[in-house]
């Protein structure tokens, strides 16, 4: 309690005594008076005045022992009260020091409170752990030994610094000092923690970093090396192909003509085993170009050379074009052919050879799969889109197949025993054509049940 409270309190129980005292002597002094004239006037007689006057006093001295007695019982009473408050007044303190005590010495951090001397009054167990030393070795001795730069200078701020073990070895810690005012003066509580191992981590992911930096910054020198290479790599493959294309076309032309010629009996007649032999001949040189061709254009696909020339063109007389073309393959084969192109199939504004060119891959694909029941080709206009089906009875896809059905050298027909011929670019090159004019191409299969190609290309591309 402050001392000015203390004061008052003192001040209004002192003024009630002076009060208590005075009201007393007051009565006292008008009892006696009064009543010593009201005895006289009742008992004239000086003898019975002296006796009664006796009687009156040993009356007062019996009223006002009663009342003092009740005065002090009740004094007392306080008294006593008082004392037991403040004996539960202590034990709540001790239980609550005793509480403090026990979560200060639970605590995982070092706490340790220092007065404006710099001497440590109180040091935990955590305290007794981080620093090696015994709390009793250090109770009453400057904080220096301890920590060298002070706490008191910190007062009420968090700061990182160097403490010194039992040992003699520094370590580094953070401290959160506060300023704590009691009865007993001004102290400062500070909290230690032990950050060795948070620098070494920090330490450790510095490192890590600088490496993961450097180790990108070297991975990047080499992509790029890596890319230039490349880069020089797909020059020379494109003016590779540009100079194989002309020397390896020449020939095979030459080849397949003068092999027509020979079949067609212009340079004399050939017997049945000749006749075979050529053909397989012009075959195969036809098959080679059409590889020739393949790889070609993929290349000037992928290397973004192969020009889309859009222009005005009917795609009904285009689908028409493209049917008769393949219409011997399919007689060949005895398989029933169904188209239904519908009356708004009309005219439409793109790259004619092209659009020709995949709708001629995706039938001759049905065709060279499909041994046996029927082919179907539909066409038709949805929101200023031409979308062209193509459906077959054939072997059809399995569905782990289906995912790099459009990649380059892709076949689904593959092993020692294949029964169907070609490169495995015909997709690929409908795929990247289908994109390079504007749509897009989807399939759906079941496995020995057929496939379905679906074209969807804009009425109008405009390159």
């Amino acid at each position: 309690m402050p001392s000015s409270k203390r004061q008052a309190v003192k001040w209004r129980l002192s003024s009630r005594a002076w009060l208590i005292a005075g009201v007393y002597a007051l009565v006292s002094i008008l009892w006696i008076y009064f009543s010593d004239l009201l005895l006289f006037a009742l008992f004239p007689d000086p003898e019975i005045f002296g006796r009664v006057s006796v009687y009156k006093g040993f009356a007062f001295v019996v009223v006002t022992s009663l009342l003092l007695l009740m005065v002090l019982l009740r004094a007392f009473g306080a008294v006593e009260g008082a004392f037991s408050a403040l004996q539960s007044s202590e034990r709540r303190l001790s239980s609550s020091r005793g509480q403090l005590s026990a979560v200060i010495n639970s605590a995982m951090d070092a706490i340790v409170t220092v007065d404006l001397t710099g001497r440590v009054r109180s040091f935990n167990s955590a305290a007794e752990r981080m620093f090696g030393t015994d709390a009793k070795e250090v109770l009453g001795r400057p904080i220096g030994r301890l920590l060298p730069v002070g706490i008191d200078q910190f007062s009420a701020a968090r700061f990182e610094t160097v403490g010194i073990r039992n040992d003699g070895d520094s370590f580094p810690v953070e401290a959160a000092v506060s300023e704590v005012h009691s009865r007993q003066g001004v102290f400062y509580t500070a909290i230690f923690r032990d950050i060795s191992e948070r620098l070494s981590q920090e330490t450790a992911l510095r490192e890590l970093n600088e490496t993961l930096e450097k180790k990108v910054i070297d991975r990047t020198r080499e992509l790029e090396v890596a890319a230039v290479r490349a880069q020089a790599a797909d020059r020379l493959k494109s003016a590779f192909l540009a100079t194989m294309s002309h020397e390896l076309r020449t020939p095979l032309n030459s080849i397949i003509g003068f092999t027509g010629i020979v079949l067609q009996g212009l340079a004399g007649p050939l017997n049945e085993e000749q006749t075979k032999q050529l053909g397989m001949v012009r075959g195969s040189a036809r098959h080679l170009l059409d590889l020739i061709n393949d790889v070609l254009d993929l290349s000037k696909i992928e290397a973004g050379e192969l020009q889309v020339k859009p222009e005005p063109f009917s795609i009904r007389e285009s689908l028409d074009r493209v049917i008769a073309s393949v219409h011997p393959q399919i007689e060949k084969k005895a398989l029933q052919f169904s188209n239904e192109i519908s009356a708004d199939v009309t005219d439409m504004v793109g790259d004619r050879r092209r659009i020709e060119q995949i709708v001629l891959n995706l039938l001759s694909n049905a065709i060279k799969f499909t041994d046996q029941g029927s082919i179907s080709l539909d066409a038709a206009v949805t929101d200023d889109q031409l979308v062209i089906r193509i459906a077959d009875t054939g072997i059809g896809i399995r569905p782990g197949d289906l995912k790099g059905l459009f990649q380059p050298f892709n076949q689904i027909d593959t092993g020692l025993t294949r029964e169907h011929d070609g490169t495995g670019l015909g997709l690929a090159i409908c795929r990247r054509l289908t994109s390079l004019l504007g749509g897009q191409i989807d399939v759906s299969s079941e496995w020995q049940k057929g496939s379905t190609f679906s074209i969807s290309l804009p009425l109008v591309f405009r390159g």
